[in-house]
């Protein structure tokens, strides 16, 4: 029930911002060269050729540097150093899922949105980010709230949330199982959908090949989400 409310006032957040963003993806689409489908190593999987970066510590993807890199030189972040982070996080110290991350500042942070208190989601949603940088569902509302309380954006995260947006959407259009759009993180469907302009609906989980799918189904569309974090656990 908890998780449930959680899920209400992130969404509240999100509609209150879904043009803006549905606008930012529109961009990215019309002005980048989307490859539905990452190129890997024909050897090896998506998940694979991420887990064997961010464990290689020689390797400029290794998580600890980049996680010390969004923090100290933000600027300096490439669309590629955020692919590795996002899809990082399945592999983490830890579940790698916000829906189980029970640390004290996510804990806050959740609070603060369903108090609808942007400055405590500023106050909290900052400190969230030290540890998940790319977090979807940290990112979103405490971008909304930063725009609203005309907060300095001191960490980009404007780049940041297009540079995410971007990694994501260039792993599939989400119309098929094959073509389906990679999350890492258990929630991040929600919003995403919602990005895409999905409206309402109702989700089921399928599986195939190993794989494990959010399907998100109205009247008039489906949606496949690829729920890689569950590879962790294969």
């Amino acid at each position: 029930i908890m998780q449930l409310i959680i899920h209400k006032h992130i969404c509240g957040y999100l509609k209150k911002i879904e043009m803006k963003t549905h606008n930012l993806v529109l961009l990215i689409i019309l002005f980048t060269n989307i490859s539905f489908g990452q190129k890997t190593d024909s050897k090896n999987t998506f998940e694979q050729n991420i887990r064997l970066e961010i464990e290689n510590e020689s390797s400029q993807y290794y998580y600890p540097k980049l996680l010390n890199k969004i923090k100290i030189e933000p600027t300096k972040i490439t669309k590629e150093d955020i692919k590795y982070l996002y899809y990082g996080q399945i592999f983490k110290k830890g579940t790698g899922l916000s829906f189980l991350d029970n640390s004290n500042d996510e804990e806050k942070f959740r609070k603060a949105l369903m108090q609808n208190s942007c400055k405590k989601v500023l106050k909290f949603g900052y400190l969230n980010l030290l540890e998940n940088p790319v977090q979807l569902t940290t990112l979103i509302p405490l971008n909304y709230c930063r725009l609203k309380l005309k907060d300095h954006d001191t960490y980009y995260l404007d780049a940041r949330v297009a540079m995410v947006l971007e990694v994501i959407f260039e792993t599939g259009d989400g119309k098929t199982k094959e073509s389906a759009i990679k999350i890492a993180n258990i929630e991040d469907d929600l919003i995403l959908k919602g990005i895409l302009g999905f409206k309402n609906g109702e989700e089921s989980l399928e599986s195939s090949n190993n794989k494990v799918f959010s399907v998100w189904e109205n009247e008039d569309q489906k949606i496949y989400f690829e729920d890689t974090w569950n590879y962790k656990y294969n």
